[in-house]
């Protein structure tokens, strides 16, 4: 199996849309990984998606990416695992070990991402407040 992780230097970049890195890994049985690291030509995001596409990624991983792009990415076959953070040593090997889910990679200030992973959603929410709406990746 093969994912792909936006990088920025030897972290999860913050935003995929934008994201020029790319690592490659190939997960072989047991242990054993292949890192290839690559580098976008440009920005366009059609090219980024056709280029993944053709990598045999099946899974990408990244910071924040854009609604528009996530079902670009899903009508592609590509599996999205969005709003993560961290190096990119430890990313590989929670998302080997199941365990990516953690608050430990969480994007700091995404309340999404705290409910996702079962945290409280907000702070000091009381318990009759509708629970917000999830991330469309504007601001408010």
């Amino acid at each position: 199996m093969t994912i792909a992780i936006s990088i920025l230097e030897k972290r999860v970049a913050p935003v995929f849309d934008t994201a020029r890195g790319i690592c490659l890994v190939e997960c072989g049985t047991g242990d054993t990984t292949t890192r290839t690291f690559c580098r976008f030509e440009n920005d366009d995001l059609h090219d980024k998606i056709a280029w993944l596409s053709a990598s045999g990624a099946h899974t990408l991983i990244c910071g924040a990416v854009s609604q528009p792009v996530r079902h670009a990415l899903s009508a592609a076959g590509i599996r999205t695992v969005p709003f993560v953070c961290g190096e990119l040593d430890e990313v590989i090997a929670a998302f080997l070990e199941d365990t990516l889910t953690s608050n430990v990679f969480a994007m700091p200030g995404c309340r999404r991402c705290r409910r996702m992973r079962g945290g409280r959603g907000g702070q000091g929410r009381g318990r009759n407040q509708p629970i917000p709406p999830p991330c469309s990746g504007k601001r408010r």
